[in-house]
């Protein structure tokens, strides 16, 4: 399981992912992302065009996903979100 680096605080302190890999890489393989706790956004397009992502897990705390955050990500087959 992956974990981000791009984590950053908004204007308002929250903890905010704003951008992952979106390029390519050779020998690049699907993989999975375990939001960080902490995290309580994620930024519109954080995981835009991840094609190689196929999971989320989302961890409790995160109040919003704005749009297009996950757009482009054809592998993505399973997003956990807690209760």
């Amino acid at each position: 399981m992956s974990q981000m680096n791009n984590v950053t605080a908004d204007e308002n302190g929250m903890k905010v992912i704003d951008g992952v890999l979106t390029k390519y890489e050779p020998n690049m393989k699907e993989f999975s992302v375990a939001v960080p706790e902490g995290v309580t956004k994620i930024d519109s397009y954080a995981f835009s065009d991840c094609r190689w992502l196929r999971e989320v897990i989302i961890p409790e705390g995160v109040t919003a996903i704005s749009e297009f955050a996950f757009s482009g990500c054809s592998a993505l087959e399973s997003v956990t979100v807690p209760k």
